[in-house]
């Protein structure tokens, strides 16, 4: 299974990593991609339990406390299909942008 990266270095106790914003896709709706972040290394913890909607404000992981050093959370992104999708022969040929955010109180 193929994941994103997310490196936190901070030498801030609190930080919050959210969605920030999304370039949708150009003929599908945005609802069709879910994300879930899984800590690998280091501090925080992850708010997405289960596979989320990826959308702007979504917060993905954070610290509350004794955050500093480094932290790294892998990022997985699923596209969602239902059986009655009807995708062309020539496939899929679609790409979206999520920028992420990283704050500190």
């Amino acid at each position: 299974m193929d994941y994103g990266t997310a490196i936190v270095r901070t030498n801030r106790a609190s930080w919050t990593v959210k969605i920030d914003t999304i370039t949708p896709f150009s003929t599908l709706p945005s609802y069709r991609v879910k994300v879930f972040a899984e800590k690998a290394l280091g501090k925080g913890a992850s708010w997405t339990t289960v596979p989320t909607t990826v959308a702007a404000d979504t917060t993905l992981f954070s610290a509350a406390g004794g955050g500093q050093g480094k932290s790294v959370y892998k990022l997985y992104y699923l596209f969602t299909a239902g059986i009655n999708d009807d995708i062309p022969a020539t496939g899929l040929n679609e790409s979206m942008t999520v920028n992420l955010l990283l704050t500190s109180p």
